[in-house]
């Protein structure tokens, strides 16, 4: 398909001579950060952010770690370099979308049928680069540095839906577009942490069970620990080693868990955390379920405010925007935090059946919630799920800027009103 997109590697010599002008360099000195930027992109999508360090990257890149530091003096400066190459590839992809358009050569004919080949593109060519993006923008809504890095990515991104959507004759409103665009993130993160290929990614149009076609057995126990089996001193050292571990994700990510930062953060004998948990997939399931009870609890608190019996778009939207403001702002590091060990299924199949809990118990929660719908199905209560992961995360990403918040609510009832998700069709 000629306007399929994804993020293909370009050619060493092709890229290195772009940044060689751009960056007024030496070619040799281009080629090799080329090199340390594929590096770092690879590292990010097989270890994560938290496994980031100059020699990883130097490995992956096949160059000496003397190079390595003599072009990046820190770990955030690999890391931004990759992102701006990430976002200019992007850009350049959709810059060449637009252009097929503009010529009546594409093979899509919405902006929800794009959108659709960018989630199969996803799991297929790009799932590497998009595994080391959903890793860059989490990481962003740690620091102020990266909350600018974020807003420039989304500003940027914005401009090009709108220059697709214009170049496809679709004469659609900024909230609608803007949601393809929050839907489409919001399911890379779903359809990554399942470890789908581009079948099953398929079932979500065409079968009417898509779990089923994803062949992941959903753990609706979210981890359930069968505690008993510990005293009280036990239990209370298991609970410090669990907390310490939901530091380190909030703080680094997934991929800075380990035994040794476990017990150190904890406070515990460096044994301890091997001994409660036989594996950090183990110790990170249960992390998991505890970030995902919480937030669970925070969405009912929010529920329990309505003081409508019936449901309505209005309210519905009401009430996702209430709880998506609380979550990138009050709790906008263990919100990052759940994602990213979501990420981390990405790369471990043992996390997976508790994250396919907890995507199905969301999905069927926006079900119910939007059953006044005309043939609302569970498909459409995946999307919901996608779209206010999509917003969520850019609204963490980027800092939570008042206006990204201010638009929330206008874009969930966009699409609770005309269900404008990613298609086939």
């Amino acid at each position: 398909m000629t306007d399929r997109l994804a993020v293909e590697p370009a050619t060493e010599s092709k890229d290195a001579q772009a940044h060689a002008v751009e960056a007024g360099l030496p070619l040799r000195a281009a080629k090799t950060r080329e090199r340390l930027i594929a590096g770092v992109v690879a590292v990010l999508s097989e270890v994560g952010m938290g496994g980031i360090t100059h020699r990883r990257v130097a490995a992956a890149a096949k160059v000496s770690l003397s190079a390595t530091t003599y072009h990046y003096d820190t770990k955030n400066a690999l890391v931004t370099d990759a992102s701006k190459a990430l976002l200019k590839r992007y850009l350049e992809s959709f810059a060449h979308s637009a252009e097929i358009y503009r010529e009546s050569k594409g093979s899509c004919n919405s902006l929800t049928g794009l959108a659709a080949q960018l989630a199969l593109n996803a799991v297929g060519l790009g799932r590497a680069e998009s595994i080391a993006w959903c890793e860059i923008i989490l990481d962003a809504a740690r620091t102020p540095d990266g909350h600018k890095l974020a807003s420039e990515w989304f500003g940027e991104l914005a401009e090009s839906w709108r220059a697709v959507a214009a170049a496809m004759g679709e004469k659609l409103s900024w909230e609608a577009i803007q949601a393809v665009s929050d839907t489409t993130i919001g399911l890379y993160f779903i359809i990554l942490a399942l470890g789908l290929g581009e079948k099953q990614v398929e079932a979500l149009w065409l079968s009417d069970d898509p779990c089923k076609v994803w062949g992941i057995e959903a753990n609706p126990n979210i981890a359930a620990e069968a505690e008993h089996r510990f005293g009280r001193k036990a239990l209370e050292t298991r609970s410090k080693i669990i907390g310490g571990a939901i530091r380190i994700l909030n703080r680094d990510g997934a991929g800075a868990v380990t035994y040794r930062n476990v017990a150190a953060e904890s406070g515990v004998a460096l044994t301890a955390p091997a001994y409660y948990f036989s594996s950090i997939d183990d110790l990170m399931r249960v992390a998991e379920g505890e970030l995902f009870r919480a937030s669970k609890e925070r969405y009912r608190a929010v529920a329990a405010l309505s003081r409508s019996t019936e449901m309505t778009p209005a309210i519905i939207a009401d009430m996702s925007a209430t709880i998506l403001i609380k979550e990138a702002t009050e709790f906008r590091l263990p919100s990052a935090a759940f994602y990213s060990l979501w990420l981390q299924a990405a790369r471990s199949s043992a996390l997976r059946p508790e994250v396919a809990g907890m995507i199905v118990d969301q999905a069927t929660a926006w079900q119910r919630r939007a059953a006044i719908l005309e043939g609302i199905s569970f498909q459409d209560g995946i999307f919901f799920q996608a779209l206010f992961i999509g917003i969520l995360v850019r609204a963490m990403a980027s800092g939570a800027p008042i206006e990204v918040l201010m638009e929330t609510r206008a874009e969930f009832f966009e699409v609770l009103t005309h269900r404008r998700w990613p298609s086939l069709k």
